[in-house]
């Protein structure tokens, strides 16, 4: 017999403990992804267990946060509807020696200090969009939506 397709039993294999708010969180972000994912192809995962093995442990397995400096620069910063949204630069590590950067919109509920947020990462030719960081924030959750394109 398989185990439940819950959230607690895939985070409970991969050895993960979050918070509980932050898990009903985490909840609702699946199944908001979901069905818009049953309009657009947003992703190819549909349930707790592939979410959590690609999107959490994949994820961070092979970070180090303590190798390379984190260097910000908020390039511009609106404030609408009780969402804020920032244009903000990065650097993301070294390449062939030089500093590489990437521009992306981080959006999170006004006021938000400490909550639920994701990483809108994404490929095949996409672009960081500030309109999907805002729906998500009216729910929410803080995004960083990132332009891997440069």
């Amino acid at each position: 017999m398989s185990p439940p397709n819950t959230l607690a039993s895939a985070l409970d294999e991969f050895q993960i403990q979050i918070e509980p708010q932050s898990a009903e969180k985490l909840v609702e972000y699946c199944q908001l992804l979901w069905a818009a994912n049953r309009h657009v192809n947003l992703t190819r995962h549909t349930d707790y267990r592939t979410f959590v093995a690609r999107d959490v442990v994949d994820l961070w397995r092979d970070v180090d946060a303590r190798r390379d400096p984190l260097e910000t620069e908020v390039v511009e910063e609106r404030v609408e509807a009780g969402v804020v949204c920032r244009y903000v630069i990065f650097t993301v590590g070294t390449f062939k020696g030089a500093k590489s950067r990437v521009a992306a919109f981080y959006c999170f509920p006004e006021g938000m200090v400490k909550g639920p947020a994701f990483v809108w990462s994404h490929g095949g030719g996409q672009r960081a969009e500030r309109e999907r960081g805002e729906y998500f924030a009216r729910q929410g959750y803080a995004t960083i939506d990132f332009n891997w394109g440069g």
